[in-house]
């Protein structure tokens, strides 16, 4: 079986990742006032904060419909593959998963999976990367998704964020009242992923550094079990002064044999958590995922 892997943008792969791994990337339309930008296309983060700083409505997500995805599930077909795995952001985010699935109707000859990462970001992106060399290592497609499944459940996501305009006006939290009012998420909010893909309220933290060591517990308490297969994954705005004296540097000090990876919010992530979040993710290395 010829299996071809397929994410969006809000994966945040380079441009050689997907050449040399061969993933196909469609990329998030993202909304504001009024205008249709492509993410990665006429859209990159600091733009995306120029434009959201002029402009005083709330950026939202086109998803794409079931007939865009359906043409783009054509064009892989007709490149010879049988299969197509879709690797999506946590799917209380994103509708990547359900319109590929509806799309199964509408293509013949190519059988779709869908898998939902329950993470954002850089971890959708590893996960598609470990998935792209278990293709090319020959692996099946049952077991590509029992090994990502496996990768999936020792990761973790925390996310800390302050500008709660989007959440107060779209109400992505599964538990709470929605839309959220700043009585309920006050200065620093404490988010999580949850096994169903959705986010969830921990806890709220008035101060960076209260949200700091929240964070910092829930990593120690696996830390031991990993050490230096441990991966974590940090996003957010370089340029804040909280991203570099704080969160990136405190993180290499209290976990030293764990591997890092740095990147920049992509803006389909900041249209729901804001320009002024921090993402990090921990587990297993995808990297030792055989």
């Amino acid at each position: 079986m010829r299996i071809a892997i397929l994410t969006d943008s809000a994966a945040n792969l380079s441009q050689t990742v997907i050449e040399t791994l061969n993933i196909n990337v469609i990329s998030v339309p993202i909304v504001i006032n009024g205008t249709t930008y492509r993410e990665d296309v006429d859209l990159t983060f600091e733009e995306y904060k120029k434009l959201v700083e002029q402009d005083e409505t709330t950026p939202t997500v086109a998803q794409l419909t079931v007939e865009e995805l359906a043409s783009r599930l054509k064009q892989i077909a007709a490149e010879g593959y049988d299969a197509v795995l879709g690797i999506h952001s946590a799917s209380g985010l994103s509708t990547l998963g359900s319109h590929l699935r509806a799309c199964g109707e509408l293509v013949d000859n190519l059988a779709i999976y869908t898998f939902d990462t329950q993470a954002i970001g850089l971890v959708q992106g590893q996960i598609a990367q470990a998935a792209a060399l278990l293709v090319a290592k020959g692996d099946s497609i049952e077991m590509i998704i029992e090994k990502l499944t496996r990768l999936r459940d020792q990761t973790q996501t925390f996310i800390s964020l302050d500008d709660l305009r989007t959440l107060t006006k779209t109400g992505y939290i599964s538990n709470g009242a929605s839309p959220f009012s700043n009585l309920l998420l006050p200065v620093k909010t404490i988010l999580y992923i949850n096994k169903e893909g959705q986010l969830e309220a921990l806890n709220t933290q008035v101060r960076s550094k209260k949200a700091y060591e929240e964070l910092q517990s829930w990593i120690f308490s696996v830390y031991d079990n990993y050490e230096d297969k441990m991966r974590l994954t940090i996003m957010g705005d370089y340029e804040s002064k909280e991203f570099q004296e704080q969160w990136a540097p405190n993180l290499q000090i209290d976990f030293p044999k764990a591997h890092f990876t740095y990147g920049k919010l992509s803006p389909s992530i900041a249209v729901h958590m804001g320009v002024k979040s921090f993402v990090v993710s921990w587990g297993l290395d995808w990297k030792q995922l055989q």
